[in-house]
């Protein structure tokens, strides 16, 4: 409903009625750039000297998406998977039992799946024989720049990170903070917004908490970019 109200009365996706592409971009609602660059990879990564520095094979061309590859069995190339909630908290169960960590996150900007989804996803799921975080994530987290990212929880070995200034294509909107929160949070032991429990038994966060960031929307920026090609106009 919001996507057909922003094209028919909301400038400046309504300029999109008169042309014959889409005009709203579900991945990042900042960018009404109508037509927008082609952000196919296939001419960089296919090349055989980025082929070799991957040591990637030679024997299929690279893809960005390809059909269900295990079978048929629908004859629509469809995962016959049930829905995520139908066993995450199974999964988690037996991920929790054997000390595997989680790692969710989510671009303030994605209007195709809105961070919204992902934190009731994680207070719907049971992990550490506890349903949901125990505190509302509205920790800080900071870039190498000392530049606010976006806001973090850990808590029972999963982690929940919530990206500022970036939509669904979080390492293409935003590649320096994308990289700090894979060095820190995946392949590190970052322990911002990790909740622990003091000498007396007080429930404490690392990193602290901040009650703007607790409420229910992260503010996003007020720029929205809007003509043919790259972002370079704004309304």
């Amino acid at each position: 409903m919001f996507i057909d109200y922003a094209i028919n009365y909301t400038f400046p996706w309504s300029l999109s009625k008169n042309t014959s592409t889409f005009g709203f971009n579900v991945y990042d609602v900042t960018d009404a750039t109508n037509p927008q660059i082609n952000q196919d990879a296939s001419v960089f990564l296919n090349d055989p000297s980025v082929r070799d520095a991957f040591h990637a094979p030679k024997s299929k061309p690279w893809a960005a998406s390809f059909d269900f590859v295990f079978g048929n069995p629908d004859g629509f190339n469809v995962d016959p998977s049930t829905e995520p909630m139908n066993w995450l908290t199974e999964f988690a169960t037996n991920a929790s039992a054997h000390g595997v960590g989680v790692v969710l996150y989510s671009g303030n900007n994605d209007a195709l799946i809105a961070h919204r989804s992902t934190e009731i996803a994680i207070q719907n799921t049971t992990f550490g024989g506890i349903q949901g975080f125990t505190v509302k994530p509205s920790t800080p987290w900071y870039n190498d720049a000392d530049q606010f990212a976006g806001i973090i929880r850990q808590e029972r070995n999963w982690t929940y990170v919530l990206f500022d200034n970036a939509g669904h294509l979080v390492p293409a909107d935003n590649p320096q903070n994308a990289f700090v929160f894979l060095r820190e949070f995946v392949l590190g032991n970052n322990q911002t917004g990790l909740v622990t429990k003091t000498a007396t038994g007080q429930v404490a966060v690392i990193g602290g908490t901040n009650s703007t960031l607790s409420q229910d929307v992260l503010p996003g920026g007020d720029e929205i970019y809007y003509g043919p090609g790259a972002k370079i106009s704004t309304y």
